[in-house]
């Protein structure tokens, strides 16, 4: 290959930018989407062979360089983005008040604070029902996460849905995608 892309700046990156001595003949692209930034990944890599670092937010490139000064000069801003033309919303869509979380379950999520908020929601108005569709990620917020669903009453009013072949379907008597989360770069899940 004459071009090395790096999707993410983790173990891979690390262990390629290291261990991969013709790599610095190459043109060597890394794209950090934005967890990598809170970890230490970026003080292992080997950056003096990445030619390109790209970031997908500029709030991301921010944090990078103040937590890892002197690092490739050659950065770049790509930010994500959906292809609209791949989702529509009917035009006659009603408030079936049933509200989905969507995406991989993990502390970014903000699922503790979403409980909260649906435990109130349904103070007002108990005729709304939550949909969590995705995969714990982490055992500690599954149990805190459980045992709060449980004391907050919580286990008839919402249900855990494994993954959907064709989501678009799926979401077809759904009214409501909510996003708690605390920290992404681009929240994918929302944006579809």
């Amino acid at each position: 290959a004459d071009w090395i892309w790096l999707e993410w700046a983790n173990e891979m990156a690390q262990y390629v930018t290291n261990s991969a001595p013709k790599i610095k003949e190459k043109q060597v692209i890394c794209r950090l989407h934005g967890y990598e930034v809170f970890t230490d990944f970026p003080d292992r890599i080997n950056w003096s062979v990445v030619d390109h670092l790209l970031f997908v937010a500029h709030h991301k490139q921010t944090l990078f360089n103040r937590r890892f000064p002197g690092r490739p000069a050659c950065q770049w801003v790509v930010q994500n983005g959906v292809n609209t033309t791949r989702f529509c919303l009917p035009p006659n869509k009603k408030n079936t008040k049933r509200l989905v979380l969507l995406g991989n379950i993990n502390y970014r999520k903000g699922l503790l604070l979403l409980l909260q908020f649906y435990h109130e929601l349904l103070k007002r108005d108990p005729s709304y029902h939550l949909y969590l569709r995705g995969e714990f990620q982490d055992l500690r917020l599954e149990i805190a996460a459980r045992k709060m669903i449980e004391e907050l009453s919580l286990e008839k009013k919402l249900e855990f849905v494994p993954r959907v072949n064709v989501l678009s379907e799926w979401l077809e008597d759904k009214s409501h995608i909510l996003s708690f989360s605390i920290e992404e770069s681009f929240h994918y899940a929302l944006a579809e």
